[in-house]
């Protein structure tokens, strides 16, 4: 587990269109391209359905726990139970077995010890302070069988094989700081704060009303303030 994640959707070359599919014909020559732009056609419907259907989240397992040791506490671990999940990008998500990490070896690293000492030094007496830590999961794929490739003599080694295969991957990561809130978050945001304005009668929902909303969301997403729902949380 890392510091902190990067969220990556499905890699797709950016010059295939997702809208269009090959029309295939007899005698057709087909190239690289081509295959590229009917799997970014296929990818990106799958991925549409995910996000229409079942929206994002834990759909199966991906339990989190605290093992601990209370003989040594060096040891405790955080363990992630297997399941699937769906990312915001409608990617799908497969972790096939439990994972676990040395929450203390985490801890010791470089940069999250600056942080964490930086969270301290605000802190009175320093070493009670109570630290938030989030988890996430996020897709992520590599590239894998690297097999001959035809070229021009005289290649380095590096040169003459490469990957023939993409496979599914994901990274589960430890951060200080919460994922970013998605659309569907914004929204329950903007229901929760115009449930709680008088009646419309009393107040009327101009337009001035509405942007003043919108800069209320904006800020107290910005302040961390907002827990997502931990259905819609992945991992």
């Amino acid at each position: 587990m890392s510091c902190s994640c990067t969220f990556s959707p499905a890699t797709v070359p950016a010059s295939s269109d997702p809208s269009k599919h090959v029309n295939f014909s007899t005698g057709m020559v087909l190239g690289v391209e081509d295959y590229r732009q009917e799997f970014a056609y296929h990818s990106a419907r799958d991925r549409w359905i995910v996000r229409e259907i079942a929206g994002y989240g834990t759909l199966s397992g991906l339990s989190v726990s605290l093992d601990r040791d209370e003989s040594d506490v060096l040891t405790d671990k955080l363990r992630i139970s297997a399941g699937t999940a769906a990312a915001p990008s409608g990617q799908l998500i497969c972790v096939g077995a439990d994972q676990c990490a040395l929450l203390n070896s985490w801890l010791s690293t470089a940069d999250v010890v600056e942080k964490v000492n930086a969270i301290d030094a605000h802190r009175t007496p320093a070493d009670s302070a109570t630290i938030k830590v989030w988890l996430t999961l996020c897709y992520t794929n590599c590239a894998v069988a690297r097999v001959p490739i035809p070229g021009q003599p005289c290649r380095s080694e590096e040169d003459l094989m490469a990957p023939s295969r993409i496979a599914d991957d994901y990274r589960l990561s430890l951060s200080f700081d919460p994922p970013e809130i998605g659309e569907t978050d914004y929204l329950r945001l903007l229901a929760q704060y115009r449930q709680a304005l008088p009646p419309a009668a009393a107040l009327p929902a101009t337009q001035a009303l509405r942007r003043a909303l919108v800069r209320r969301i904006r800020r107290q997403a910005k302040l961390g303030n907002y827990i997502l729902d931990s259905r819609n949380v992945i991992g």
